[in-house]
């Protein structure tokens, strides 16, 4: 009498799009009939920690020979990088003055968020002390960083050029 062998059933699931810098793990759900895993990059385990972009197939081999393939694509996405004002976190802003800031990034797909109602473009401008923020994201990794502006005020009546020339120094 011929049985009939049902193929070893799994799935590497969708396709995955991640942030660089992370490490995913792809794999299947250990099952006592499958004595073999065979990865594209030939190793056995059941699992595989991937870190590059790339295409990756796994081949399950059950206890009557059967086997069975899957493939995921796996794509690392460059983080984007925000640095408002050269690794500074806080900075002074002198009385009448302005600051513009760039969040940079620019291209397609990316995306700003500032802290400022309303505000989603690359740059800032901004006339006041204050706590900007803003989020850069491409669609799947998000950066951010915050900048915190003191605003100097000058002294309104000044008798003595001394202290006009030391309160302008700052500025």
């Amino acid at each position: 009498e011929v049985s009939e062998l049902n193929l070893p059933l799994f799935s590497l699931g969708r396709d995955v799009d991640t942030c660089e810098g992370s490490t995913i793990v792809l794999g299947t759900v250990e099952n006592s009939d499958w004595i073999s895993y065979l990865w594209s990059d030939l190793s056995k385990e059941h699992s595989l920690n991937v870190d590059l972009s790339g295409s990756y197939s796994l081949k399950i081999s059950d206890l009557h020979g059967c086997q069975a393939n899957d493939t995921v694509k796996v794509n690392f996405k460059t983080t984007p990088f925000v640095n408002l004002l050269q690794g500074v976190d806080t900075t002074l802003l002198c009385e009448g003055e302005s600051i513009r800031l760039d969040a940079g990034n620019a291209g397609p797909g990316i995306r700003y968020q500032w802290n400022v109602k309303g505000e989603n473009t690359q740059y800032l401008h901004i006339v006041g002390g204050g706590k900007y923020a803003v989020q850069v994201s491409n669609g799947k990794c998000i950066a951010s960083d915050t900048l915190y502006v003191k605003e100097v005020f000058l002294p309104t009546n000044v008798l003595n050029d001394t202290l006009l020339s030391l309160a302008t120094a700052h500025c």
